[in-house]
């Protein structure tokens, strides 16, 4: 049962990893997510057999069949990640003894934050209608797991205020409005404001590494605007799982 429900998350995972990346590229497009895919080379329509997420990817080669076309290889990273994860968040609430409830908001935050990545990394925007959606839905199941409205509410305004006062400060030189949204998305995600801070502090510091090694590595000004959607996400997925773990640690050291 345990190992066949692992399989079942690992393909969920890996379709949805592919839908992220079909969000991404129409919100980035301005297009409806109606139609067919196809190819930015050609135009030819994507058939399904050629749009099996992983397996579409390796025997073409990384390209188009009509046009050969080279296909990004974040299309394959995307959804390896997402199928991972999927899977690795099933795992982990399974030994927590965790309900679906719990799994399924997992599952939704981990979607969202694939999806901020990818946005953010590649074009330094934040699309707020899908965000939304899976803000809601985080909502509802943290309302029925029993969690405070209050508790939501103060951290949602925590984590709104915390980029918003920056975004004040620069005069929005320093991030743009969406990572607004993001602080906001990060507390609905995280009702118990100690974890929230976890998460922030999590995604601050693997910014700050990972961009003292682009201007290191690239020689470029550390004036030069970074994708912060991208270390939020980061920490927030790594929060997830081990945010709890860490503020245990850090509380111990201080009693």
């Amino acid at each position: 049962m345990y190992y066949s429900l692992l399989a079942l998350f690992l393909i969920i995972g890996l379709v949805m990893g592919s839908f992220i990346h079909c969000l991404v590229s129409r919100c980035h497009r301005s297009e409806t997510l109606g139609g067919r895919s196809f190819c930015f080379g050609c135009n030819e329509p994507i058939a399904w057999y050629d749009n099996i997420p992983l397996l579409s990817w390796l025997l073409l080669k990384g390209r188009c069949r009509h046009c050969h076309c080279r296909i990004a290889i974040d299309h394959f990273i995307l959804e390896l990640a997402s199928g991972l994860l999927y899977a690795f968040s099933f795992a982990y609430l399974w030994q927590k003894g965790e309900g679906w409830l719990s799994l399924t908001i997992y599952l939704a935050a981990i979607s969202l934050w694939l999806f901020v990545f990818l946005s953010d990394y590649f074009w330094l925007e934040i699309y707020l209608p899908p965000l939304l959606v899976g803000a809601a839905l985080i909502l509802i199941g943290q309302l029925f797991l029993g969690v405070s409205i209050w508790s939501l509410l103060f951290s949602v305004a925590l984590g709104a205020a915390f980029f918003g006062a920056q975004y004040m400060a620069t005069r929005g030189k320093g991030m743009g409005s969406g990572d607004i949204y993001l602080g906001g998305l990060m507390g609905l995600i995280f009702p118990d404001w100690r974890l929230l801070l976890t998460a922030l502090f999590l995604s601050y510091i693997l910014g700050t590494i990972l961009s003292l090694g682009l201007v290191l590595r690239t020689r470029k000004s550390l004036k030069t605007k970074v994708p912060l959607g991208v270390f939020l996400a980061l920490g927030s997925l790594l929060a997830l799982f081990i945010g709890q773990q860490l503020l245990t640690w850090y509380l111990g050291l201080l009693l």
